[in-house]
């Protein structure tokens, strides 16, 4: 009975001032998401609807601020939010899960996802709403009020056996267990409800032992309880009763590790850092100088949790101790160092729904745009962390989700530092910097960088990267002064960790300014860390540096290079007379198929035509017919003096070109028809059946029959051609046929 008490006075729903709740949104890659702010401590229910989910906070009826929810998100995934009486209604149409997770106090995210919601995933609960109460939710296509295993019979008593055996996915059992009508001796449905379907979970889960007994008649309440339910003290050999969740399996039938095992902020010791790194260490090897295998473990999870990856390593590298954490600790060795792990234990652990998620996509070199991540359990993982390792892997974790476009989660890394009171270190004011610029802020992002680059220490020589980088965009030039501080830092740093990634942004400084001979210098022409070199000098280097890098000798081999890149060489050397030298970057060796593409054929016409092999041109165009085919082709044509090329430039109505054509094929009748402007037009009427007859000249006496008369009509006519063609002359100007 005192627990009956207990659930009636939390059951009563309290009263409160209705509060603003801001909703934010933002539209990912994969998932469209929600971000809520609410006051601190309040709790909150997520559940499935018939059109979707309904979302409700306590607190009293909240009003939710919607007004800038579709500024940044598409109705693809949410079609409608709506708010009633205090509930968030959120339409799904598409094929879509919901997921949510706090992200820090009063601070709740809820990403609709594509695909299929994870197995037991409670939020794929139905809703129930009860006044201003969060009430327990219960299981989509398990008892509910309106029917199913749940409905009551014409006595409005509960079928428990029903509920029993849809909780645990059982068929309806042949044995019926007395039940008795819980409505009128308390009169809380709310209550029955709840505590009716936390004891089908539990005998679902083997905890729970329903036993089928007498008619209970008018006992009392609790002691009807007591007959039918007896619970166990352990769910006994082979039954599980922890949350299915944690036991999601991966795709080649191994188990996520869970939470538990990787809870690193436990792994702390009280009192100083140097007495308990001596007492871990002092007592590894008992008698004969034999090691213990539980000192060992307690070392290694607090060297762990102190950052200190190498000495994990060489610990137990130096003590052979047999331990099922030994792989797992090795691979979180490898993290804090730093390094890659990318086969390691961890290794397709991005989709758990636990701390090996986090654990997964920092072993990880990178995070692949499209590959499915478990995001919530990332961030979760992540602002559990003790605030050092926070700040150790923060910088890494939100260059991965930068790199993958995921702007709201690396928003999110940074607001989970910056949450201590402490000052924030120069490594962290970086990270924070490169989220103020992924979301638009370039001027503020800029200032940052350039004030952390004015610090000594790798957070310095970072930010002067990062600041290089951002100046070289868009052809931009890289500034005198960061190029001599990289310069000063790449002497630092040469032949250490940096050598290399201050040798590209150095080598693209030199490029920004046209000094293409000095960046390859620093990255030779024939690797493929040169690749943005190339790029640079295709798009922006002058002539002269194109001519200087471009036409390779014998026996060179250019780094692989984008396909686009490769033909943008080829056509600038074309267009500058190097018409053979440029076919060595359309070489079928330089590409993954044997079929040149489209592009590839039009630039080879092109190099052919710049030869002055113009028949050669019209068999790469063969079969094609786009705009730019046919105007090649129609060039090509015009150089033979072939007529069919106005049938080309009808095509693409390239007026003004095609002039210039029928004018170099002397096809005079059909630029009578094109209506040529200028002196061209005078000129045309000067032929004979080809324009219009020229005017009488002034004086001339018409339907003169004398002999003077038409030799005077006859001077006139010669003066005025004349003067059309020393117009026509004068004003033409001199035509290089480019091809």
């Amino acid at each position: 009975m005192r627990v009956i008490l207990i659930l009636l006075l939390l059951g009563i729903a309290s009263t409160a001032k209705a509060q603003t709740i801001a909703v934010a949104s933002g539209e990912h890659q994969g998932f469209s998401r929600l971000v809520l702010t609410f006051p601190a401590g309040a709790e909150w229910q997520l559940g499935r609807t018939e059109k979707g989910y309904a979302l409700n906070i306590s607190g009293g009826a909240p009003v939710y601020d919607l007004s800038d929810v579709y500024r940044r998100l598409s109705r693809s995934r949410l079609s409608n939010i709506l708010a009633d009486d205090g509930v968030l209604f959120l339409e799904v149409k598409c094929p879509c899960y919901a997921m949510p997770f706090e992200l820090g106090p009063g601070q709740l995210v809820v990403d609709i996802r594509d695909g299929v919601a994870p197995g037991g995933s409670s939020f794929e609960n139905l809703f129930r709403y009860q006044d201003d109460t969060l009430t327990t939710l219960e299981q989509a296509g398990a008892p509910t009020e309106h029917g199913g295993a749940r409905d009551s019979g014409a006595d409005g008593v509960l079928d428990w056996a029903g509920v029993v055996g849809v909780a645990s996915r059982l068929s309806e059992p042949g044995v019926r267990l007395p039940v008795q009508d819980l409505e009128t001796q308390i009169g809380q449905s709310r209550i029955r409800d709840a505590l009716l379907w936390q004891f089908s979970k539990g005998a679902a889960q083997g905890v729970v032992e329903m036993i089928a007994g007498g008619e209970v008649g008018d006992q009392p309440f609790a002691t009807g309880i007591s007959d039918q339910v007896a619970i166990v003290d352990s769910a006994g050999p082979g039954l599980n009763t922890s949350d299915s969740r944690s036991q999601q399996m991966l795709a080649d039938g191994s188990a996520c590790i869970d939470d538990e095992s990787l809870a690193i902020a436990t792994w702390a010791k009280a009192g100083s850092v140097a007495r308990s790194f001596g007492q871990v260490r002092s007592g590894l090897l008992g008698e004969f100088d034999q090691p213990i295998p539980g000192a060992i473990s307690d070392a290694a999870r607090y060297l762990l949790y102190l950052g200190f990856g190498a000495e994990v390593r060489q610990m137990l590298k130096a003590f052979d101790v047999k331990s099922p954490e030994r792989e797992m600790w090795q691979s979180m060795a490898l993290v804090l160092d730093l390094e890659a792990d990318q086969s390691g234990i961890f290794s397709g652990m991005e989709v758990c729904n636990t701390a090996a998620a986090l654990w997964a996509v920092l072993a990880d070199p990178e995070i692949r745009i499209g590959e499915k991540i478990e995001i919530p359990a990332i961030l979760r993982s992540f602002s559990a962390l003790p605030l050092h390792l926070r700040r150790h892997l923060g910088p890494r974790l939100t260059d991965r989700f930068l790199a993958r476009g995921d702007i709201l989660s690396s928003r999110a890394i940074k607001d989970a530092i910056l949450r201590s009171s402490a000052e924030p270190e120069a490594s962290v004011r970086v990270l924070a910097a490169k989220v103020e610029y992924a979301t638009g802020n370039i001027e503020e992002s800029t200032k940052a960088f350039e004030n952390i680059s004015k610090m000594p220490g790798p957070a310095g020589i970072e930010a002067t990267i990062e600041l290089a980088g951002l100046q070289a965009q868009n052809g931009g030039e890289v500034s005198a002064k960061v190029t001599t501080a990289l310069e000063g830092y790449y002497q630092e740093a040469r032949g250490g960790d940096a050598d290399l990634e201050l040798r590209k942004i150095l080598a693209m400084s030199y490029a920004s300014q046209n000094r293409f001979d000095e960046a390859f210098s620093f990255l030779p022409r024939n690797i493929g860390s040169s690749e943005e070199i190339w790029i640079r000098l295709a798009e922006f280097g002058n002539d002269n540096a194109l001519i200087g890098n471009a036409i390779l000798p014998d026996g060179f081999t250019a780094p692989a290079l984008p396909v686009s890149t490769d033909q943008r060489i080829a056509e600038r050397l074309i267009d500058i007379g190097f018409a053979d030298e440029a076919l060595s970057w359309l070489n079928e060796n330089r590409r993954n198929s044997r079929i040149p593409n489209e592009t590839d054929r039009i630039l080879r016409a092109k190099a052919a035509s710049a030869t002055g092999d113009d028949r050669a041109a019209l068999r790469h165009l063969a079969g094609l017919a786009t705009d730019s085919a046919e105007l090649q082709r129609a060039r090509a044509l015009t150089a033979l003096e072939d007529n069919r090329a106005s049938e080309s430039y009808a095509k693409i109505e390239a007026i003004t070109e095609w002039q210039r054509s029928a004018r170099r094929r002397r096809a005079w009748r059909e630029l009578t028809k094109l209506g040529p402007d200028g002196s061209w037009g005078p000129a045309l009427n000067l032929l004979d059946g080809y324009g219009a007859p020229l005017a009488n000249p002034e004086g001339a006496l018409p339907n003169a029959d004398g002999p003077i008369a038409r030799s005077r009509m006859a001077v006139d006519e010669s003066a005025t051609s004349r003067k059309v063609l020393e117009t026509l002359l004068r004003e033409t100007k001199i035509e290089f046929v480019t091809q």
